[in-house]
């Protein structure tokens, strides 16, 4: 939720942000700001349609290092993002940009997977609809944070990139949390698959057993085939 709330933050005050840092590097500086807040919102907007090109290589990182170790990845996209969004000049912002795109494509992916991987898909609509309900009510937060930031904050959109980030730090445990859980499970997982291909193999000897010694050979193809996944 926290990330969500990140994400959307980011949509509705990107615009704001740029033309309030180009406007402020012109008056400290009094020269010419390499990229206006036009092109850098035109930036922005390239960086997340573009990234989509990403998502095979996203779901790869997915299914290779497990839920919990991605989440990291994810954390850790998000509080470089805020970081640099605060300290980097103007002309540079599309770095912050590119992590936010592949943070926000990674975070949805790992989060329908999740949901996937850990409840099936017999009730996957009903998990993924409740969550994207709450998730969708707490994001509602960014307009009390964007009306902070224009009115108390007098349009200094760095004190929500703080708060933000500083949000991420804590998630660290829950990252910490998620990937114990599924090294747990992957070691569960092989046990039990380990198991049931012994009990398969009891079952086949005894069923051979009492077969006649001709007919061995062709159960020992059918269950070889049996046992590749084969029909």
């Amino acid at each position: 939720m926290v990330h969500n709330l990140t994400v959307q933050f980011e949509v509705v005050s990107v615009g704001g942000r740029m033309r309030t840092l180009v406007e402020h590097e012109q008056n400290l500086n009094g020269t010419f700001v390499p990229l206006s807040s036009d092109n850098l919102i035109l930036a922005f907007n390239a960086c997340l349609g573009s990234v989509v090109v990403l998502n095979p290589l996203l779901g790869l990182m997915i299914q290779k290092i497990g839920f919990g170790a991605f989440f990291y990845f994810i954390n850790v996209l998000y509080a470089l993002y805020n970081i640099l969004s605060i300290f980097l000049p103007s002309y540079l912002q599309p770095i912050p940009f590119i992590l936010y795109a592949l943070a926000r494509t990674g975070l949805y992916g790992n989060f329908f997977s999740y949901c996937a991987g850990r409840f099936g898909f017999t009730h996957f609509g009903t998990h993924t609809g409740v969550a994207g309900l709450l998730t969708a009510v707490f994001t509602l937060l960014q307009y009390p944070l964007l009306s902070l930031t224009l009115d108390v904050f007098d349009g200094n959109y760095d004190v929500v990139h703080y708060m933000l980030g500083g949000l991420s730090l804590p998630l660290l445990a829950c990252c910490e949390y998620m990937r114990r859980r599924d090294v747990i499970l992957k070691d569960n997982g092989g046990r039990r698959r380990k198991e049931e291909d012994k009990q398969r193999s009891n079952v086949k000897e005894d069923f051979v057993q009492i077969l006649p010694r001709d007919e061995h050979r062709g159960v020992e193809r059918a269950w070889s085939s049996e046992m590749r996944g084969g029909t």
